[in-house]
């Protein structure tokens, strides 16, 4: 049985090829963080830091459960899942900002 050039692997060889000539043409690109969640540990730390209040409106979150670790610059934009780039909203703020996307 003979390979046609259309399989899955053949297509996933030419994606490779093309990333990789994409990214010696463009080397500037900044390709997103493959982490977008953030871990048990860093929620609590911004949540801490956050004084255990929403960013946007200061609502108090008593609770960690109440806290949603949003991305200052969106993910979807680039920004990096880090403790610099993180704050704590509320249910209702995070939601709004999603709105916008």
């Amino acid at each position: 049985m003979q390979q046609g050039t259309n399989d899955l692997n053949s297509l996933r060889g030419r994606i490779n090829i093309l990333r990789r000539y994409f990214l010696l043409a463009f080397p500037d690109v900044e390709l997103l963080d493959r982490k977008r969640e953030f871990t048990y540990e860093e929620r609590v730390v911004i949540w801490v830091t956050g004084n255990k209040r929403c960013a946007k409106c200061d609502k108090e979150l008593r609770e960690l459960a109440e806290m949603q670790a949003d991305h200052r610059k969106q993910w979807v934009h680039g920004g990096k899942t880090t403790l610099a780039n993180a704050r704590a909203l509320c249910e209702s703020c995070n939601q709004e900002e999603k709105a916008y996307f």
